[in-house]
């Protein structure tokens, strides 16, 4: 069984970071999961409420603030995991979209990076996934005014790919 090593940098979002980690051990997993928490010297009790709530957690504590990137990368250094996967202290991992990541990787050995569909709370599609862009995209992106005036253009429609495939297969993206 693949292990996944999930790496959270945080800093001062206790209460987020509290929902993100019981959507990943609130309930059973299929899968084995390490879980590095990257604290950037945080002052609201993120620290206290990791090692008391989520024992199972690693807690790695910096003694200042290091910036996500620095964070980032002390959590993977210590990753033991097959896989790792990087997840912000505010979301919500969605019943077993972890263990569908894992298979997906399991099973696609030509395959190096996969991401999991980002909706909001409403589970609306936040539209992440595009192209690579062009000067056209510039004039045209997700919030420019252009696609503001004219929102079902034919350049918006093409950087923003999540919007062309919102089924639930996976798709290729640049």
């Amino acid at each position: 069984m693949s292990t996944l090593s999930i790496i959270i940098v945080n800093y001062n979002t206790q209460h987020y970071l509290r929902r993100c980690l019981f959507s990943l051990y609130g309930g059973e997993r299929q899968i084995n999961l390490e879980t590095i928490v990257v604290d950037n010297n945080s002052e609201d009790g993120s620290r206290a409420m990791v090692r008391k709530e989520f024992p199972q957690v690693y807690l790695l504590e910096n003694d200042k603030n290091m910036g996500f990137a620095k964070a980032t990368n002390r959590g993977v250094s210590l990753a033991k995991g097959d896989y790792i996967l990087l997840l912000n202290s505010d979301t919500e991992v969605i019943g077993d979209a972890l263990e569908k990541l894992v298979l997906f990787l399991d099973n696609h050995s030509n395959v190096a990076v996969v991401s999991a569909r980002l909706v909001y709370p409403d589970f609306s599609d936040q539209g992440v996934a595009r192209t690579f862009p062009s000067p056209i995209h510039a004039f045209f992106g997700r919030k420019s005014l252009l696609t503001k005036l004219i929102p079902n253009n034919k350049y918006s429609q093409q950087y923003l790919v999540s919007h062309r495939h919102l089924s639930r297969e996976p798709f290729e993206v640049d």
